[in-house]
């Protein structure tokens, strides 16, 4: 049987092109450090806020293909006033908890009047609940963690932390993929994502724990390394599974609407929500740890 080539660039235990895969991936790397270290933090704010947009995109379409019409105007809306409003008032963790408790009144008065105009069903109250409930995991689950990225841009010396916040997930990945392809016997999760395992979940925290070695030891001085040699293990451990908790969730998700991939704009990874699953769910674990650091 003939093959074209999409399919030869296919590796049958990751299910991805890794060629397109890897090559996404120094892209994506190389225009965050550009933003982060060389642009105003306004500049990574803004990128923040076309990223949420585009998750939610992903997710608002995603469902519409099993007929669950979510609210348009309320989840746009989270996306760009959580973040901007995390952004502009002076308490960052107030604007964030002010802005998303204004989106979800905004979610609770809107969404039955726009079932009501988008289902050729009688409106029940099992209707109304699924989307209120769905509408605001998404709000919470998209723009809310995506905000909290934003706290770490107030801190004198943001970006060594924002960089480990976002890339450490992708060395967990990294491991993940390349223990669970050529070690991978003992499934994690079969039921949820049958090519997890807990070979990939060692891989995960190994590089997890090295990325964060060499942040540090590029970032920081060498006494806190020395006086702190075990922070690097506890973070990269930390993420490791946060990042891997994350990865399940949306597996989760995508298994319940029956798609492979939230979406096709990053060649060889999907969606904009594919690629920073492992991240949302890490973020608050991160600061947590950063607040005990003092970093």
């Amino acid at each position: 049987m003939q093959t074209t080539n999409h399919t030869r660039g296919i590796a049958k235990k990751s299910g991805r092109n890794m060629t397109q895969a890897i090559w996404t991936g120094i892209l994506l790397v190389c225009g965050l450090i550009a933003v982060i270290m060389f642009l105003p933090p306004y500049c990574f704010t803004i990128l923040l806020i076309l990223s949420a947009v585009l998750g939610i995109h992903e997710l608002r379409f995603a469902y519409a293909q099993q007929h669950i019409h979510l609210p348009f105007f309320p989840l746009y809306l989270s996306s760009i006033l959580i973040p901007t409003g995390t952004y502009l008032v002076d308490n960052h963790w107030l604007g964030l908890l002010l802005s998303f408790t204004l989106t979800t009144l905004i979610t609770l008065i809107i969404t039955p009047f726009t079932i009501k105009n988008t289902t050729k069903t009688p409106l029940t109250t099992n209707s109304i609940t699924q989307h209120l409930t769905t509408t605001i995991f998404i709000e919470l689950y998209v723009s809310l963690l995506s905000s909290l990225l934003i706290i770490t841009l107030f801190h004198p010396h943001y970006q060594p932390q924002l960089m480990m916040l976002l890339f450490i997930p992708a060395c967990s990945d990294t491991g993940g993929l390349f223990f669970g392809m050529n070690f991978g016997k003992h499934k994690l999760s079969p039921h949820i994502s049958p090519k997890k395992s807990y070979e990939g979940l060692l891989g995960s925290i190994i590089f997890a724990i090295i990325g964060t070695l060499i942040f540090y030891t590029i970032f920081y001085t060498h006494t806190l390394l020395s006086t702190s040699w075990w922070q690097p293990f506890l973070y990269g451990l930390s993420i490791a599974l946060a990042g891997t908790y994350g990865d399940l969730s949306i597996s989760m998700i995508k298994r319940d609407l029956s798609i492979k991939d939230l979406g096709n704009l990053l060649k060889g990874h999907g969606g904009i929500l594919d690629r920073i699953d492992s991240i949302l769910l890490s973020v608050p674990v991160a600061l947590l740890l950063f607040s005990w650091f003092t970093l």
